[in-house]
């Protein structure tokens, strides 16, 4: 697979394969669009396995993202024995190690994908801490562009993030309206854009 998409992306603009492999392949619009920008047709395979070894050192920081945000009265040092817990129980859930080290189509899948989820539920959280990146409406638009690239990366995924788009638009019908506008917004992004990759 990766040898695949190295070999499309040298045949046209990476605009131009990100179209045809939305409308003729797979519809994953930020999957792809981060399979085909940084595959083989570097010519340099030095930099392909850079590339795959730092998705592995993100993924593994936004593990102690989500755990610091979650738990923040944790001890660090029990923050970094869980969060290597949980990498260890990623790796040993791979069929291969390879999988989660040098195979691009799994890193970006489903590594990456998750990588993005794990900092999206940390902001969420401090999102309703009121612990926020700037300001709220700052917070608030970062929350719904993350979303937008999850929804993108994998089908299953995609429908995982509606699932708790929906729940989160239940949840506010309950609460005060401060933010159920924001929650009913993210509602409609989740439901446009898995539509968008559906079809």
């Amino acid at each position: 697979d990766d040898l695949s998409f190295g070999y499309q992306a040298k045949q046209a603009p990476l605009f131009d394969i990100l179209v045809n492999s939305y409308f003729y392949s797979n519809g994953l619009y930020s999957g792809s669009f981060f399979m085909f920008l940084f595959p083989i047709s570097l010519n340099e395979l030095l930099y392909y396995r850079l590339f795959l070894l730092s998705c592995f050192v993100l993924f593994c920081f936004s593990i102690f993202y989500f755990i610091n945000t979650v738990f923040p009265t944790v001890k660090q040092m029990e923050k970094i024995i869980i969060s290597l817990f949980f990498v260890l129980t990623v790796l040993g859930s791979t069929t291969h190690l390879s999988e989660a080290f040098y195979w691009q189509t799994s890193v970006i899948y489903y590594q990456l994908s998750l990588t993005f989820v794990l900092f999206y539920f940390g902001s969420l959280v401090q999102y309703f801490q009121q612990i926020f990146i700037f300001n709220k409406i700052v917070h608030q638009i970062l929350l719904v562009l993350m979303l937008i690239l999850i929804i993108g990366m994998k089908e299953s995924i995609a429908l995982i993030m509606g699932f708790v788009a929906s729940l989160l638009f239940y949840y506010s019908q309950f609460k005060t309206k401060e933010n159920k506008t924001f929650l009913t917004l993210q509602l409609i992004v989740a439901l446009v854009f898995i539509s968008i990759l559906v079809f």
